[in-house]
Parts: structure tokens; sequence; C-alpha cells
């Protein structure tokens, strides 16, 4: 990205943890304009004040970074405020890290100041934040996203990082590869995205690759029901070191990583194991393909996140014990006043990651009939400390109570079967079947005879446009509005005005339709542009 062009945006991050001002420290190196927004509430306008004092006195935000021997990168923060209608109007990028359950507030405070920015949620719960969003926005919804608004959850913050002091931060390590959720999914919104998060997250010494889901059923489902990583790793790992704690005080927390021992691999490979097994069944329930099993165990989706600190990846403990990254990542505890520490487990490990992880994949798998043996263990403990009910001791089963309804679970929104789980396919369109989302699946590969027969399955699906309610007749519009939002959701493309009139204009045009999406995906645009030029679609040439 053009140096310039980068230093003008507007970029607003919204939190203040050690997440956050990492992301403030890296954008303001690089922009002019960084701010940074707290809630507006006594007790963070008193933290704004001490945050921009503390700034002002450091001469920027400083993150030390261990890839460039600790020599502190200095981001310029330009304000430090409480007011959200004082610098999110005009922002063009908004950087959203905080907890989980925060989400919800920020999103309502962000809202009405929404118009056409990029909002960046890292990390983020993806469907549960794209949905909070669009009841946000109410009536807005369509028109803002239509003037540009675009959703981004990224799977976990790029940095593993810790708070030095009020200014400062140290950056422990930097993941070599991160996954983000997007909407819209096109290529310009792609593109985007990618190009913005390089440019902003760029660490000297250590480059995180951003690579927006190439598969539909991953950036439809969101972190939770994937490959999030934290809502394993996190919890996981508490659970198999303090399972078993019955108050005794120690001299040192011990190591949150480095000290994980084969109960712990043990632990982390069955929770994933039913993480695998509940997305199967949501796929085979969709109709879908199953995404590629890049990360078809716990250590690989790991090792793609810190490749380049991984000593000895062999195994799963292995790469544990050999993540340089983590070598100095301790236990959340409490250090008591007789010097003595015990672990906090009211830690956001556990705080943030049973409800918004492995309660969320507990309430997708419960919808599916999955069994979650692992996952109920480890919420079970952790709800005990927590003071929090979520799963029936007993039996297992997920309750139906206001602590469920404060979680990532689909319940939450009153979901009862899986296409409900669908956030990402825009609203009033309906897409509930096998064949109604087989294009989604096709498209991808790019193999024409699959695409030209699912596009027929897919419109023969949606009664050619058929709205939601049963019944209701059809137009040539909704038509076209459906393969639109279907070949959206594939993440195939933009549909010009040119192929909107051409699709409308006759239902045979479907098949030649989805041919000449077919060599857009193949990177022959040119081609593709020149049969929506030349009216409407007939038989593909090429």
């Amino acid at each position: 990205m053009n140096p310039s062009t980068l230093a003008d945006l507007r970029v607003v991050v919204c939190g203040s943890g050690h997440g956050a001002k990492t992301a403030a420290a890296m954008a303001g190196r690089v922009t002019k304009h960084t701010s940074i927004l707290l809630s507006d509430t006594p007790r963070y306008r008193a933290r704004a004040a001490e945050l921009s004092a503390a700034i002002a006195a450091h001469g920027g935000l400083a993150a030390h970074a261990v890839t460039v021997g600790d020599t502190p990168i200095v981001g310029h923060i330009a304000s430090v405020t409480c007011d959200a209608a004082s610098v999110v109007p005009d922002a063009d990028v908004l950087i959203v890290v905080l907890p989980a359950d925060a989400h919800e507030g920020i999103i309502a405070d962000l809202a009405p100041h929404l118009r056409s920015q990029l909002v960046v949620f890292m990390p983020g719960t993806s469907a549960l934040d794209l949905l909070l969003l669009r009841r946000a926005l109410g009536k807005r919804c369509e028109e803002a996203f239509a003037a540009g608004l675009t959703y981004a959850a990224i799977k976990t913050l790029p940095w593993a990082t810790r708070e030095r002091a009020i200014a400062e931060v140290h950056m422990r390590g930097v993941k070599g590869h991160v996954n983000v959720a997007a909407f819209p999914s096109t290529p310009m919104s792609r593109f985007t995205i990618t190009a913005v998060l390089d440019a902003l997250c760029d660490a000297p010494g250590a480059q995180t690759r951003f690579q927006v889901e190439d598969h539909w059923l991953e950036a439809v489902l969101g972190i939770p029901y994937n490959y999030g990583g934290n809502p394993i790793l996190h919890t996981g790992i508490m659970y198999a070191q303090w399972k078993d704690w019955a108050g005794e005080e120690l001299d040192e927390p011990p190591k949150f990583y480095h000290g994980t021992t084969q109960f712990t691999a043990d632990t982390l490979e069955a929770l994933w194991s039913e993480l695998h097994a509940t997305q199967a069944a949501l796929a085979a329930a969709l109709g879908l393909r199953e995404p590629p099993s890049r990360l078809a165990h716990v250590r690989s989706m790991m090792v793609s996140k810190y490749e380049a600190v991984v000593a000895d990846p062999s195994t799963l403990l292995a790469a544990l014990h050999s993540n340089d990254a983590w070598k100095h990542s301790l236990h959340p505890h409490k250090r008591l006043d007789n010097g003595k520490v015990v672990p906090d487990l009211h830690s956001r490990y556990l705080s943030e990651d049973i409800p918004f992880g492995l309660v969320a994949i507990k309430g997708v798998a419960t919808l599916l009939r999955v069994p979650t043996p692992a996952i109920d263990r480890v919420v079970v403990w952790a709800q005990r400390h927590l003071g929090r009910q979520y799963v029936d001791p007993d039996t297992g089963a997920l309750l139906d109570n206001e602590w469920v309804a404060k979680s990532g679970a689909p319940q939450r929104t009153g979901a009862s079967t899986p296409e409900e789980l669908l956030q990402f396919v825009p609203a009033g369109v309906l897409i509930t079947n096998a064949a109604a989302v087989a294009l989604a699946t096709t498209a991808s590969v790019g193999a024409l005879d699959e695409v030209l027969s699912s596009a027929a399955s897919l419109m023969g699906a949606l009664s050619l446009g058929r709205p939601a309610k049963a019944g209701a007749a059809g137009s040539d519009d909704d038509d076209a509005s459906a393969f639109a939002i279907a070949c959206d959701a594939a993440g195939v493309g933009v549909l010009s005005d040119g192929v909107m009139r051409a699709l409308s204009g006759s239902r045979d045009a479907v098949s030649p339709f989805a041919a000449a999406f077919c060599q857009l995906r193949s990177g022959s645009f040119s081609a593709f542009a020149k049969r929506v030029a030349s009216g409407p679609l007939g038989t593909v040439a090429e």
C-alpha cells in the first residue's frame, strides 16, 4: 500500500487492553490519524485521561518487539476519547479489540455512526458479531452494506503480546498466518481487508499473512465453530492444570504452554475432535463439502500460526514446549499478601473462552445432536469456578437460562435448525437445503459442469427467487437477487448491473451466467467482462 495513502487513513481502535494498545501502536506507526475509543462511563473516562497523559509523556504508544531485538515501535496517537461521535463518523477503519462479552455494547455505540467503514473485530465471534451488528443497524442495515460498510472478524490476535506499562506493550511473538471471516465476501472486500490489515499490522522483522477464509462454511459460521484455536487451547490447558486444584498456594505460577503434560495434549485433542465432529455434522446437514483438512489436528492449527518459532512440530506436546513465542507465558494467577500465588480462575481464558468458545461449539453440537463429553467436562468444571451454569452437570445438556442467553451459543438468537446458523446470508432469501447451497460448494472448485448443474439446482431450490414465505410469488428481480446472494456467499465476485440485467432478462441465462462466473474464478476476467458487456448472456464461446 502506498505509504502516503496509508498515512492518511483514519483508524479508530476500540479498547485499552494489551491487544488494543498493540493494535493502536502498530497503526499509529504508519498513520497520522489513529485514535483510541473507550466506553463513555466514569471508569473509562478516568482510564482515557490516564492513558492520554501517559502517551503524551512517552511521545507515543510503544510496542517492544522481540523480532527486532526489543526495539520499541512507537505509534503516534492523535486522541484518546470516550466520545464515539467525535471519531467514528470520519473513520476509515475501526478495530475492535475487546472481550467477547463487551462486543454487544461497543456495537451499539458504533452503529449510529457507521456508513462505509471497514469494521474489524480482533478477534471476533464472526456469526454472532455480524448478527448483533445487523440488529444494531436496524432498518439501515442493507443500505449501509450496500454503501460499502464491510465487516471482518479475525480469528485470533496477530501477536502474542502483554502490557508492560500503561503506554507500553511487549510483543513476545508474531503469528505468521491469521484467518479472517468477511462480509460481504467479494473480491474487492477481500483485497481491501487483507491489504489494510497487512499494512496496519506489519511488525518489523515478522510479517503476519492475513487470509480471508476460502471455504464458504468457515466464513459463514465463524470462529466458535471452526479453527479459532483459543477456545480449545486456553480452556483445555486451564482444565488440565487445575481440575484437581483444592486451594493450595504456590511459590510461583506454572508456565502456561511450556508446562503442559501429555494429559494436557490428550485433553486438547479430545476437544478438537469434538469440534471437528460438529463441523462435519453441520456440513452434512447443509449438504456442504467439509472444509479442507489442513487443520485436521490442533497441532497443525497451532503450527500454522507460529510456524517460524516452533522448533519441534513433531507432536502436539513437542510443539507446545518448543514454541519460542510462548516461553514466558504463565498461567493467569493472583499473588497473595504472603507472596504466594493461586490460579486466577476468573481470567479471560475461562470467563471469555468458555461462554464464547466451548459453549458456542456446544450450542451448535446440540442442534446437530453431536455428543460432546470432553467439552462437557471442561465446561462443567469451569462453570463451577465462574459461578455460572451453562451445562447440566448430570446430563451434559445445554441449559436454557440467563447465562446461555449471554453466551455465543446460537440458542441465544433462538436458532433451532442448522440453517438458522447462516448469519452471513442476507435476510429475506431462502437458502435452506442442500440444493440451495450447492453453488457455494462447487463454484470454488472451478469445475464448469458442476457449476452449471449446481446453478440449475440452486435456482430450482429457490423456486427462481421465491421469497421465504411459502406460496409467495417471486419476480425477475428476485431471481437475480437470489443468485447474486448465493454467489456472494461462495465468494465468487461482485455482480455488476449488466450481469443483473442479463440474469433477470431470461431464465435461460442462468447456466451461461454460471459458466461466465467460472471464467471469472479462473482468472478470465476480460472474457467475463466481454460477455457481460455484449448483453444477455448466450452460449459461452471460450
